[in-house]
């Protein structure tokens, strides 16, 4: 069937749940976004998936913990944003920070190519062992460091200037 388990962490969510193998590389390909939150994440997925939540044959949403590594079907994905960090053991796909992800129009694959790169930053992982050993360090790292959210001084000078 060529289901994943899916977990998809911020620094205060989680969500787990069963997704077809395609929605994970979707989630993948949304992070060109820049996502911090769960939920700008799943609003990014739109530009890949015609939806307006991930389509998932099972999910739930609970405070940030620790997960089951336990894989299902064809394996597991875990997105985290605040580690900026993928990790991926499955037999469906290996995403990468870069590719092409076919748009999906909520019925069907399109076959419709979609480009994707993701920031330098992202790490990705072959082993939810290695993020479980990598993950707090980098949490830590990322929170340390003073970032510019960029996308509000750009929405903001958009937003002045269609006037």
């Amino acid at each position: 069937m060529s289901e994943v388990k899916l977990y998809l962490l911020d620094s205060h969510t989680c969500i787990s749940a069963t997704v077809h193998g395609s929605v994970g590389d979707a989630l993948v390909a949304a992070l060109s976004a820049e996502p911090e939150t769960v939920d700008e994440l799943e609003a990014a997925l739109s530009r890949f998936q015609k939806c307006t939540r991930i389509p998932a044959s099972s999910l739930s949403r609970y405070e940030r913990c620790e997960i089951d590594e336990t894989p299902y079907d064809a394996g597991i994905l875990l997105i985290d944003l605040a580690a900026r960090m993928v990790s991926c053991e499955s037999t469906y796909s290996l995403p990468g920070s870069r590719g092409t992800v076919d748009y999906h129009d909520g019925t069907q694959c399109t076959r419709f190519p979609i480009k994707y790169q993701l920031s330098d930053d992202w790490m990705f992982l072959r082993s939810i062992e290695e993020y479980q050993a990598l993950c707090q360090e980098r949490v830590q790292e990322r929170a340390a460091c003073a970032r510019l959210d960029a996308r509000a001084v750009l929405y903001v000078s958009h937003y002045c200037n269609s006037s």
